[in-house]
C-alpha cells in the first residue's frame, strides 16, 4: 500500500509596507501568516519494504521525503528540496476528526519553524500505474524512472 499527502505549512512572513495613523501614510514592518499548500505520497522503497520513502512538490519546489515513521497517532518524515543541503523535520499527531496536525521545522543557516496540517490517503500500489500507455513520453516517464529508493535520508 502506499501513501497520498496533501496539506498545507504555515510560515510568518515579513515585509515592508504601509499603515496609517492620524499623520498620514507610515513605513512600517508588517508580518503575517502564510498558507502553502503541498502534495506526495510515500510507500515502501524497492530495496527494503520496512523503510517508507516518497517525494513532495509545493511552490518552494520538489523534494525527497525520507526517515519516514507512521504509527498509530503520530506520523513524521524528514524533507529535503532538490538541490539544497537544509533538512526540514515535519511531526504530525492525529486528530480526532482523521488529519493531522503539528510543526515543521529547520536549523542551519537558513533557518524556520511553523505549524502543518495534512490529510492521508492510503490506496493500492496500482493507483499510480493507471494511464501508463497514454502517459508515454510525458512527465510521468520521468518521475517512472526516477527511483524512490536512489533517496538520501
Amino acid at each position: 500500500m502506499i501513501y497520498l499527502i496533501q496539506g498545507i505549512w504555515f510560515q510568518e512572513r515579513g515585509a515592508f509596507g504601509v499603515v496609517f495613523d492620524r499623520t498620514g501614510a507610515v513605513p512600517a514592518w508588517q508580518t503575517a501568516v502564510r498558507r502553502f499548500m503541498f502534495a506526495g505520497g510515500f510507500g515502501p522503497s524497492r530495496e527494503d519494504p520496512k523503510v517508507l520513502v516518497g517525494d513532495m512538490t509545493d511552490q518552494a519546489g520538489e523534494s525527497s521525503l525520507a526517515g519516514i515513521k507512521l504509527a498509530g497517532s503520530e506520523f513524521s518524515f524528514t524533507k529535503q528540496y532538490e538541490g539544497r543541503e537544509h533538512l526540514i523535520r515535519y511531526k504530525f499527531q492525529k486528530q480526532p476528526d482523521g488529519t493531522w496536525s503539528g510543526e515543521w521545522s529547520f536549523s542551519g543557516e537558513a533557518w524556520g519553524k511553523g505549524r502543518a496540517r495534512c490529510v492521508l490517503a492510503q490506496v493500492a500500489d496500482d493507483f499510480l500505474a493507471i494511464g501508463e500507455e497514454e502517459l508515454a513520453g510525458t512527465t510521468y516517464e520521468r518521475m517512472k524512472r526516477r527511483s524512490l529508493s536512489d533517496r538520501r535520508p
